[in-house]
């Protein structure tokens, strides 16, 4: 398995190829993006390139511009994003490349939470058995719904952190699972028993990590 990269590794890698590709110099890309309100300079384009800068998303859509004029191609975010392996986004969080990409795109874009132990030997076990498969379709992590948000809520738990437990319980959402107990014409009732459930199993299986 790939070691995982920053992602400011990987806009800077990105933002090279395409500068290099096309014979762009650097003082020619600085100037593009001053046009567009950066004030860089040859050197500060050295240090995005290197991966010493933090991206931010103006800075993302700066740089895609500033790019797409000084190739004259067109340049998207998601070409800034591409990597073929797994990518460090914070110290909490990690995604692969073409999931990056994906959210950019307007796809759902599934994380994992490194505080959960359990998770994040399914993550490791699944890319050792699937290399070239992406976390979000095999771990089978759906769009967060809003029985799931409701959920978190009650347990005092952010998107990732309930994506990263559920994962772990059942391999899936809550939601999911819900519907799988409950069966296809389960009332309203019968639905909001099985959540209830679920919450406890989440709960204990939280103070079972502790």
């Amino acid at each position: 398995m790939k070691k995982p990269i920053s992602l400011p590794a990987v806009i800077g890698q990105n933002a090279r190829r395409i500068r290099t590709n096309h014979g762009v110099t650097l003082d020619a890309l600085a100037s593009e993006a001053r046009r567009f309100g950066l004030k860089w300079s040859t050197s500060r384009v050295v240090d995005l390139e290197r991966g010493k800068l933090n991206p931010t998303l103006p800075m993302l859509i700066v740089l895609s511009m500033a790019l797409a004029r000084a190739t004259s191609t067109e340049v998207r975010l998601s070409d800034l994003l591409a990597h073929d392996g797994p990518v460090t986004v914070t110290d909490k969080l990690t995604t692969l490349g073409s999931e990056l990409q994906d959210s950019v795109k307007g796809d759902s874009m599934p994380f994992w939470s490194e505080t959960s132990e359990a998770v994040a030997k399914a993550v490791a076990n699944t890319l050792a058995e699937y290399p070239e498969a992406t976390i979000g379709h095999q771990l089978n992590v759906e769009k967060y719904s809003l029985g799931d948000e409701r959920a978190a809520r009650t347990l005092g738990l952010n998107k990732h952190e309930m994506i990263s437990r559920a994962l772990a319980l059942w391999g899936h959402n809550l939601s999911i699972e819900r519907d799988k107990r409950a069966g296809a014409d389960a009332s309203p009732q019968r639905r909001g028993q099985i959540t209830r459930t679920l919450i406890n199993e989440l709960r204990a299986g939280a103070n079972g990590n502790d």
